[in-house]
């Protein structure tokens, strides 16, 4: 005698599964990219602060000592950030003081176009 029970054979269950595990792999591809992005962003938003406080030490050193020059350490920008905290590029990478007073981070993603 043959059942006539509805459901689901095993390799539609397969099937089923797979196509979940496609779309969730391809989903979390496009979490982990955007993530970058924003990680990227943030970075350089620090970036461009941390050029506004080079700017500000200049300005400043200018103004007291007739003579202005950039701050070759990030710890001596620390009076002219806001929170008085030097900012931490999201995705681990280090922020560089170059030429100038420009500011730049470690990772070549997150360099800042001038």
């Amino acid at each position: 005698m043959l059942s006539e029970e509805s459901g689901f054979s095993f390799i539609e269950l397969i099937i089923v599964l797979i196509i979940m595990i496609i779309l969730l792999t391809s989903i979390n591809a496009y979490f982990i990219n955007l993530q970058e992005q924003i990680n990227a962003s943030a970075c350089k938003a620090n970036q461009l602060g941390l050029v506004q406080a080079q700017n500000l030490y200049y300005v400043d050193l200018y103004m007291h000592e007739g003579e202005g020059d950039y701050a070759e350490e990030l710890e001596d920008l620390i009076p002219y950030i806001d929170n008085e905290e030097i900012p931490v590029c999201p995705s681990q990478g280090t922020y560089l003081i170059l030429e100038f007073g420009d500011i730049d981070c470690t990772i070549p993603s997150h360099k800042r176009i001038n």
